[in-house]
């Protein structure tokens, strides 16, 4: 045993001494009996538990390990206490193991403690320690990356992190010469690290498990806007996937995984679309000269989509305009650009159908079949074959437990001679006819061969895609169908029956995805930048007028706007109508001034948060509004020739009121829809300009009033 003395205030700071120690075995004792004067302000500063987690970092192996060794601590004329205790609790060890690990070419077998500590200002994040002897050397390894979280959060809500430390023979011959580090290569070191992840994710798997779900909520969501890119799973669940996955990843390096994976499944994507499309010789030169202006890799992927989507749009389109002449039916030309007929999505991949023309959703069902008979061979007499028929295995909605049956029926574009009762010219008829055959087969033959039952149906949905002509809107009142929420979209659950129906307008659906599309396309095709966006398919429907917002600010905003403009109106026309004299039209005039000004603050409010497809309603508004400014003010500051002034400004002013509402309502009112959309812009000057130049000459005041115009 040898003592010695180290002294700060000496030249020679440490001296061996001669006499024993005071103390028995191995230790140290330090006196501070005269403290450097510039350290009384730091001393004074510690506290005791700073002191203690000090002690817990310098001697962490031998607590990690347990082997304890007596400290004892005394805090000014406080007792001296023995803290070992005090890290009984701190360090908890919960595992220890051995792993073979190679190192020279040889196997060497290695050891490892794993130990739970509550966070600290010291023990932030989960970390792996190597140890040689009797000592942590090195720097800490970071665990938080592999197992996703910084810390783990126990059942009383307290945070905790865990430390492991490896050690084994094999490191101490490696230990530098000032042996502070061990000499392991960079490899070496991250399959340690790798290793000892797996060990603490398999004793932590409820906290993983945790961090698991978490990572497919956020993933489930984020796919709700980008719903293409579930085709990157490749047939898995979404569990299975991100189990799979790093625990660290967000909803975007799923994203930017899934979109790769999406992009690699569809491997030649441009002669897809033009299978799909099947049109314009230079279709694929377009959509790739289009490309070629964005970034490769994920952003092509999602780029080449969105073309794709733009042009089937358009194909169809010109498939309702195809002439009487043409060798197939329209509603054939529809079928076949929508899914492939005579076929199923065991042989068709995403790509090669456009099931979003009428849902999304449909394209993630787990079978779809077009034009074909149930038996699956060719059509038979007294067959029913249903257009698209799809097959659901699971109900999102309800309590029920069972399975969906969805078939949808194209009807020619413009077809008007449907009559009521007759089962050839009756499409409700048809639709009824035809799932009661297909729930009554119990199931349908695959392309493949197989075959595909559909156990306990409970639930049974057809639509019809066709214009509700007037033929088709009698035949659907007959048949007892409302439209009480949307003018065009008529639906009717058969309780008898046990099936919703429900007639689509295949050119309100089309205007709908063209707008989707367009925004969507707008910012990706001209910024070099990706963001996602979303996309505008939430809608609330309102008097047969859609609102494209189910945000109840969004709402609000706009029951004020609307109740203004009905105030608006009303006071505008009473005040046209009334004795231009002190009394009822200048009270009413003031009304329509006030209740303009809130329309036009209120429309701005709208405006700016879909500035793309409403700033045209702010320009009006703010005409509007200036034109209605101008004239009161004439007649308050009694301008020369304020009369006729007055007049042409509130004229004005009521007329692009009108103009605005018509431009942003006129398709989904009766009579104004069947207008093209120019007619909203036109009729409403067509008509008050007129008026208001016959009042000039006539209002009585003008008469006699010089100046402007006069």
């Amino acid at each position: 045993m040898r003592a010695f003395r180290f002294d700060v205030t000496q030249e020679q700071e440490l001296t061996f001494r001669q006499t024993e120690p005071t103390f028995t075995g191995p230790g140290l004792c330090v006196d501070y009996d005269q403290p450097l004067t510039s350290w009384y302000e730091l001393i004074r500063q510690i506290q005791p538990a700073d002191v203690l987690d000090q002690i817990g970092s310098h001697f962490l192996p031998y607590f990690l390990y347990r082997w304890l060794p007596k400290i004892t601590i005394q805090f000014d004329d406080s007792p001296p206490e023995n803290i070992t205790a005090h890290f009984k609790g701190v360090f908890v060890q919960y595992d220890t193991g051995n792993f073979p690990c190679e190192l020279d070419g040889s196997e060497e077998v290695l050891s490892y403690s794993l130990t739970r500590i509550t966070k600290s200002r010291l023990f932030k994040s989960h970390c792996l320690l190597f140890s040689a002897a009797d000592r942590i050397v090195g720097s800490p390894r970071d665990l938080a990356t592999k197992l996703g979280e910084p810390h783990f959060v126990d059942e009383k809500g307290e945070k905790y992190v865990v430390i492991a430390v490896v050690r084994g023979e094999a490191f101490e011959g490696r230990l530098n010469d000032a042996r502070t580090s061990i000499d392991l290569p960079t490899k070496v070191a991250e399959n340690i690290v790798s290793t000892i992840s797996d060990v603490v994710q398999s004793k932590e798997r409820g906290q993983i498990e945790k961090i698991k779900s978490d990572q497919s909520a956020e993933l489930g969501d984020a796919l709700k806007e980008n719903p293409i890119l579930r085709l990157g799973l490749r047939g898995r669940t979404l569990s299975d996937y991100v189990a799979a996955k790093p625990n660290h990843w967000r909803a975007e390096e799923f994203i930017s995984d899934l979109a790769i994976e999406r992009y690699r499944a569809t491997n030649d994507l441009t002669k897809q679309i033009v299978a799909a499309a099947s049109n314009r010789e230079d279709y694929e030169k377009k959509v790739k000269e289009l490309v070629s202006k964005l970034d490769q890799g994920k952003k092509e992927a999602l780029a080449e989509y969105i073309i794709h989507r733009k042009n089937i749009i358009s194909l169809v389109e010109s498939a309702q305009r195809y002439g009487e002449d043409a060798t197939r039916a329209p509603e054939e030309d529809i079928h076949e650009l929508v899914f492939r007929r005579f076929s199923d999505n065991v042989e068709m991949s995403y790509f090669e159908h456009n099931l979003w023309l009428i849902d999304d959703a449909l394209a993630f069902l787990p079978y779809v079949s077009s034009d074909r008979a149930m038996h699956g061979k060719g059509r038979k007499a007294g067959d029913k074959v249903t257009d698209l028929l799809f097959y659901d295995d699971s109900l999102v909605l309800g309590d029920e437990e069972g399975t969906t049956l969805t078939i949808v029926e194209f009807k020619k574009p413009s077809r008007d001679d449907y009559s009521f009762g007759k089962t050839k010219s009756d499409p409700v008829l048809q639709v009824i006819e035809t799932l009661e055959k297909a729930t009554a087969a119990g199931g349908i033959t695959r392309t493949d061969g197989s075959h595909m039952s559909f156990p306990k149906v409970v639930r049974r949905f057809a639509f019809i895609v066709a214009d509700v002509t007037p033929t088709l809107s009698k035949l659907l009142k007959q048949h007892d169908f409302k439209n009480d929420w949307n003018p065009r979209i008529y639906v009717r659950y058969r309780t008898t029956n046990g099936f919703l129906s429900k007639p689509l307008v295949m050119r309100r659906s089309l205007r709908w995805r063209r707008s989707a599309t367009k925004r969507f396309s707008q910012y990706f095709l001209t910024n070099n930048a990706w963001t996602p966006c979303r996309m505008p398919h939430e809608t609330t429907i309102v008097l047969g007028i859609e609102i494209p917002s189910t945000d109840p600010a969004f709402l609000t905003t706009v029951a004020f706007h609307v109740l203004a403009g009905l105030v608006c109106v009303a006071a505008g026309v009473i005040a046209m109508l009334s004795e231009k004299r002190p009394g009822r039209h200048p009270s009413f005039g003031a009304i329509y001034y006030w209740s303009l000004a809130a329309v036009f603050a209120s429309a701005t409010a709208l405006a700016v948060v879909r500035w793309a497809e409403d700033y045209h309603l702010f320009i009006l508004g703010a005409l509007s509004f200036g034109a209605a400014f101008l004239g009161r003010t004439a007649r308050q500051q009694r301008w020369r020739g304020w009369v006729r002034l007055h007049i042409i400004c509130m004229g004005a002013s009521y007329i692009l009121l009108l103009t605005a509402f018509y431009v942003d309502n006129g398709k989904s009112l009766p009579f104004w829809r069947e207008l093209p959309s120019m007619a909203y812009w036109l009729v409403p000057g067509a008509i008050g300009i007129p008026l208001v130049i016959r009042a000039l000459p006539r209002h009585p005041l003008a008469q006699h009033s010089p100046g402007f115009l006069s």
